[in-house]
């Protein structure tokens, strides 16, 4: 159990937040860097509302985003002069009695909930994969559609193509089949990144590799990172701060604890075809990653660069991109680059499904020098 670093004074039910503790709990629902705490007096002692929330003084759109991701619930029994604490590994709130920890909502013992390990899948069209499911088999050779996938968790949000709103996915076993990529049947680099895992786990886990994994996956096709994932108010950068804490709490709740072991970004394509865009990408890009780590609360998350390429009739600045993606790689210890170069594709820019599937298992081939 993570320990708290912030702390919001004893409150009883109703009581509302002084404006400094607002301010804390605010940089904690954003940012997702700390813990939280909330000390239970006895005037609520006899509560068995899990309804209950400590209010804010603040504006509404503030207090809603306290509400949405970071709400302090009473435990069901109610709980005598205890503590409640966001509890890291599965983003909910909980309480301690007799030693043990209990999710708010219910009391389901923490003990008992699943460990997943989960990898962040994020970038444009590539990561949220043109390959077509239906074509694997024929394509490799190989009997992969009809793999077990059982265990396998996929949360899948994007932006809408028109309003840029956020969609918000939902976490539900991975079936490259139906749920995968923005249209059914399509897939990215998480499906042979995924199924090299689950045999590994399958075949006993090694120390790498010993939990089922769960893909967090962010993507939209033809955006750029200088426009798009550019922070404070790119399209993709706002979805994506919704999504991150969305995802982590709505794992929480569907009885999974998680360590968040690393990220792959696959994008640069958009970006290639101006000299301005294309020479700022080092700069935007390590800027992106900064930001992630901090979200994420991880400032050594281990990330893979997906080095973009194009098979014929690259943009002009597509080599000042590509320098780019490598001098992150190479100025970080916990970054790792892979070249698209070569791989099978079905078009100029995006990889088919044997070069999706077969990159998705180099992807799970290397990235264990940087776990």
């Amino acid at each position: 159990m993570a320990q708290t670093t912030t702390t919001i004074p004893t409150k009883s039910q109703g009581d509302q937040l002084t404006s400094i503790e607002f301010n804390e709990l605010t940089n904690v629902a954003n940012n997702n860097s700390t813990d939280v705490e909330s000390r239970i007096t006895d005037g609520v002692s006899n509560s068995s509302t899990n309804d209950s929330r400590l209010t804010t003084e603040e504006g509404q759109s503030n207090a809603l985003i306290i509400q949405q991701y970071h709400t302090v619930d009473l435990p069901t029994s109610g709980i005598n002069n205890g503590v409640i604490m966001y509890d890291m590994s599965s983003e909910i709130p909980v309480y301690s009695e007799n030693s043990e920890w209990y999710r708010c909502s219910d009391d389901v013992a923490l003990s008992t909930l699943t460990e997943v390990d989960m990898f962040i899948v994020m970038g444009q069209s590539n990561a949220d994969g043109k390959a077509v499911f239906t074509s694997l088999d024929s394509k490799t050779g190989r009997s992969l559609e009809g793999l077990n996938r059982t265990g396998t968790l996929i949360h899948q949000s994007s932006i809408n193509q028109s309003t840029k709103a956020y969609e918000e996915g939902v976490w539900e076993a991975y079936d490259p089949a139906t749920n995968a990529a923005a249209s059914s049947g399509r897939f990215g680099p998480e499906l042979g990144f995924s199924d090299t895992v689950k045999a590994i786990v399958d075949g006993g886990g090694n120390s790498t590799f010993d939990k089922p994994i769960a893909i967090m996956k962010f993507a939209k096709g033809a955006t750029s990172l200088f426009n798009d994932w550019d922070a404070p108010s790119g399209d993709c950068y706002t979805a994506m701060i919704q999504d991150i804490p969305n995802s982590k709490f709505d794992l929480g709740q569907a009885n999974y604890k998680f360590n968040i072991r690393g990220m792959i970004w696959y994008q640069g394509e958009s970006d290639a075809g101006s000299q301005e865009v294309a020479d700022a990408y080092e700069a935007n890009l390590n800027t992106l990653f900064a930001d992630i780590r901090d979200r994420f609360d991880k400032p050594e998350l281990p990330i893979v660069i997906c080095k973009v390429a194009y098979e014929t009739s690259p943009p002009t600045y597509i080599e000042t991109v590509r320098s780019g993606q490598q001098n992150v790689a190479d100025a970080d210890p916990n970054i790792i680059i892979i070249d698209t170069t070569g791989y099978e594709r079905r078009d100029a820019v995006h990889l088919g499904a044997k070069g999706m599937y077969e990159f998705g298992e180099e992807i799970a081939a290397q990235i264990p020098t940087i776990l």
